[in-house]
């Protein structure tokens, strides 16, 4: 699985016109590979995850539906900047798509971090380990609770896109 991290600095007077373009990417949910997409505010700064199969199935959303989303969307009109992290999965528990979707669809809050969890944090409801594409030896954790935890981010519901698992 490939973990896309995007984290957006949006300008006060633009936050509703950024929060309004998260529907226009709902049509990931047809896209060959995409999994989920999910995100909420840390700090006046937009994060975003999303999840998909793997390389060639994230690599041909960046070909073909990115950009024209994008531009339908106006999205890039309400951001001053953006950092991009992409990461490759060695270790989800759980371990089933099935079950992530029931975690996903309970949670409230996530976590993406090259940190492993302190001792005294809550326990996730799942962990999702990564490494960075780039460099192999920098890794991205991803974790998701369904109560507050230390640095986690509150979902935006309404940002949530899940592929439906029978």
């Amino acid at each position: 699985m490939i973990l896309q991290l995007g984290r957006y600095t949006i300008l006060p007077e633009r936050r509703t016109s950024f929060e309004r373009t998260q529907a226009a990417w709902s049509v990931l949910i047809e896209a060959a590979g995409f999994i989920a997409r999910f995100g909420g505010w840390r700090d006046g700064i937009a994060e975003i995850a999303a999840l998909w199969q793997n390389e060639a199935t994230y690599k041909r959303f960046l070909d073909y539906l990115h950009d024209p989303i994008e531009r339908s969307s106006h999205q890039a009109e309400t951001y001053i900047s953006i950092e991009t992290q992409l990461a490759r999965s060695f270790i989800v528990l759980p371990d089933d798509l099935q079950t992530f979707s029931e975690v996903l669809n309970t949670a409230g809050h996530f976590l993406v971090t090259p940190a492993a969890l302190s001792p005294d944090a809550p326990a996730p409801s799942l962990q999702f380990r990564a490494r960075h594409l780039d460099d192999p030896h920098l890794p991205l954790n991803l974790y998701l609770w369904d109560r507050p935890a230390p640095g986690s981010v509150p979902l935006e519901p309404a940002w949530t896109i899940l592929v439906p698992r029978a």
